[in-house]
């Protein structure tokens, strides 16, 4: 489903900013988030990996999640 290089989205979660897949592993991937300048920003995250999506053209090019309002 995801491999290294993918651009994520955290839909569940507070973060706004993109992630790459970094590495894969057994049933983990690690996330690095994507133009942090200090580039030490990781989460690791397992199967069924509930927390995130894989990143929309839209919100790739806008350099962040997007929002969707809900009615």
């Amino acid at each position: 489903m995801f491999k290294v290089g993918d651009l994520i989205v955290f839909h569940s979660l507070p973060y706004h900013r993109l992630f790459r897949v970094h590495k894969k592993g057994g049933d983990s991937i690690v996330l690095h988030e994507c133009w942090d300048e200090a580039g030490s920003r990781h989460f690791t995250e397992d199967c069924p990996y509930s927390d995130i999506r894989h990143a929309t053209p839209e919100e790739i090019a806008a350099g962040h999640r997007i929002y969707k309002e809900l009615n």
